[in-house]
């Protein structure tokens, strides 16, 4: 199993960036987050793991970077 430690951390970064950016509103509820992080699995699976296909069968970049995006909103909500 092949883990690319440089794009899983760069994508995390970018999406703790931009989750920091998001305003308050008030359809992002705790059940929108379940939601949304279920379909960042599944499109997460079918993306694969990109461009070496050894190893996990999942895009973990694509997770850390959604990971990033609902820690930020978390961290400074706004």
């Amino acid at each position: 199993m092949m883990l690319m430690w440089g794009p899983m951390l760069m994508a995390f970064l970018m999406g703790l960036v931009i989750g920091t950016r998001f305003k308050n509103y008030s359809y992002f509820t705790l059940s929108s987050f379940v939601c949304i992080f279920i379909v960042v699995i599944i499109f997460a699976y079918m993306n694969g793991q990109v461009p070496f296909y050894t190893g996990i069968n999942i895009s973990t970049s694509f997770i850390s970077a959604a990971v990033g995006l609902i820690i930020g909103k978390l961290i400074c909500d706004r």
